[in-house]
């Protein structure tokens, strides 16, 4: 985080808590909307409730983590991600589809702490993301005649590439991509569908998130 932007932000572990909840009510409730009309359900507050709680578990669980080791500096950061990928795990697995917001708050995060990796190295892991994707995205079309990935999974991937930079992104796409064929296997058949199919941005998640952690111990 930037000197003026700590120097406004209360010191310790209960201030990053306080932000990891707010934002979780936020990712819960914003895109109510979009998750209406893609599941065909109304929306409000029952229905965000759940995805909150889930946001705000795992953005806590990483806070209480970070503090416990002695790692505070972290903890905002990883809460932050945490809450937001936790959150897009499950509505990308349920309905399939990323809300915009989610690529925002990860791309704001990227921002906001750009010291870490620097500018290049945030332009060039948010080029290498969404390009890998996008270049799939194109080979499924042309090849297969339809589209194996959404934009918004090139978005997410440009957003984590520029959080993680050009090296860890690729562990990222190498791990969702594994998972996606786990998920794939296991998952059960529906029917009137054909082939293998897995949310990659929900499959991206959890490797995401240990590149993320991890990345930051030597």
């Amino acid at each position: 985080m930037s000197p003026w932007l700590a120097s406004l932000w209360p010191p310790g572990w209960l201030a990053s808590a306080a932000m990891v909840l707010a934002l979780a009510a936020a990712l819960g409730l914003v895109p109510q909307r979009l998750i209406a009309e893609t599941a065909g359900r109304p929306r409000g507050w029952r229905s965000a409730l759940p995805l909150a709680l889930i946001g705000a578990a795992a953005g806590l669980a990483a806070v209480a983590a970070c503090t416990a080791i002695g790692r505070e500096a972290d903890a905002l950061r990883l809460g932050v991600a945490a809450t937001c990928l936790a959150e897009l795990l499950a509505v990308d697995a349920a309905w399939l589809v990323i809300p915009d917001l989610y690529v925002a708050v990860l791309a704001a995060a990227a921002i906001v702490w750009i010291g870490r990796i620097g500018w290049l190295g945030a332009g060039l892991g948010a080029a290498l993301g969404a390009g890998l994707l996008a270049l799939v995205r194109w080979l499924f079309l042309r090849l297969r005649g339809v589209e194996g990935l959404g934009l918004g999974d090139v978005k997410l991937l440009a957003a984590l590439g520029a959080l993680a930079g050009p090296e860890r992104v690729l562990w990222i796409v190498l791990g969702g991509a594994a998972v996606g064929v786990v998920w794939a296997l296991l998952r059960p058949a529906r029917d009137g569908e054909a082939g293998l199919l897995a949310p990659f941005g929900a499959c991206a998640a959890i490797p995401a998130f240990a590149v993320l952690a991890i990345g930051r111990w030597p």
